[in-house]
């Protein structure tokens, strides 16, 4: 079915879909995920990020206490992401969620070494799974990290691009490792 400006075709049959490596895939999963996108109040603090099957929910929030209940929230209200999946016939594989609260707030840590730690943060339940919290996460090849720091991003990229060139060069394993320390 199409649907914009207040119009909806009658419901469309396709007989077969795109072809695996199609170059229209990713403009036609833009289209796709549109909806899931549009879930998002951007006036509330919601946004999304999507590339082709990859989504990002960012819900901005004062107290962080707050921030599990707005990004559960953006899923099971009535018309967001949980019902997307509904309209879209999808699946989302929940097991492979994380959630992640961004701060670089830290309190004392109560075993004394390292003095500090970040605030811990809880797990979410979505269709009865839990939603595990994460300190790291890989979005479309960028790692993010908790506290919003890119030095594990850094030494990542270093070691693909040292990888990258010595197999280039065809140089031992034993100067990869004294390339990288350098």
């Amino acid at each position: 079915m199409l649907s914009f400006n207040s119009y909806e075709s009658e419901p469309l049959s396709l007989s077969k879909g795109i072809e695996q490596g199609c170059p229209l895939s990713g403009i036609l999963f833009q289209f796709y995920n549109t909806d899931l996108v549009d879930v998002c109040k951007t006036a509330n603090g919601e946004e999304a990020v999507t590339f082709i099957d990859d989504t990002l929910l960012l819900a901005r929030v004062k107290m962080l206490n707050k921030s599990n209940d707005k990004v559960k929230d953006m899923m099971v209200r009535h018309g967001r992401g949980l019902d997307w999946l509904a309209t879209h016939q999808c699946k989302f594989m929940v097991n492979k969620f994380g959630i992640m609260e961004l701060t670089r707030r830290r309190e004392l840590n109560p075993s004394g070494s390292p003095r500090t730690r970040p605030i811990p943060h809880w797990p979410i339940f979505l269709q009865g799974v839990k939603v595990l919290v994460v300190s790291m996460h890989k979005f479309l090849g960028m790692l993010l990290d908790q506290e919003m720091c890119l030095k594990e991003q850094l030494n990542y990229t270093l070691r693909r691009g040292t990888h990258g060139s010595c197999s280039t060069t065809g140089l031992p394993s034993h100067q990869r490792e004294w390339q990288l320390s350098i």
